[in-house]
């Protein structure tokens, strides 16, 4: 039973420090694309016009679109990971109380 223990735990920090390192990238990616999205939502008035002159109305209002609907897609995706990471919280949490055995720890 030591040895199944022990190999528990051992799985457990494993998927734990995955779990960390991969939380750090994403947070990291959500903070620049964040960053993009308002920084691009503050621009995007005043360069309207030179993107109209530089490429014609038809391709600068292509363009918008094209980088709005790719910060709502974006979003969307946000919404679902973070659905997805409360969800997986709260079967840890009901791990963790019936199966204390187990020796799962934060």
């Amino acid at each position: 039973m030591r040895g199944f223990r022990q190999a528990v735990h051992s799985g457990v920090r494993v998927a734990h420090n995955a779990f960390q390192h991969g939380r750090r990238v994403v947070i990291n990616i959500d903070r620049t694309l964040g960053s993009a999205a308002r920084l691009y939502s503050s621009l995007a008035p005043s360069l309207a016009p030179l993107a109209k002159e530089l490429f014609g109305e038809g391709h600068a209002s292509m363009a918008h679109k094209a980088i709005s609907d790719g910060i709502s897609n974006y979003q969307n995706v946000r919404g679902k990971v973070q659905r997805a990471h409360r969800m997986a919280e709260s079967i840890t949490r009901s791990v963790k109380k019936e199966i204390p055995s187990l020796g799962i720890n934060d």
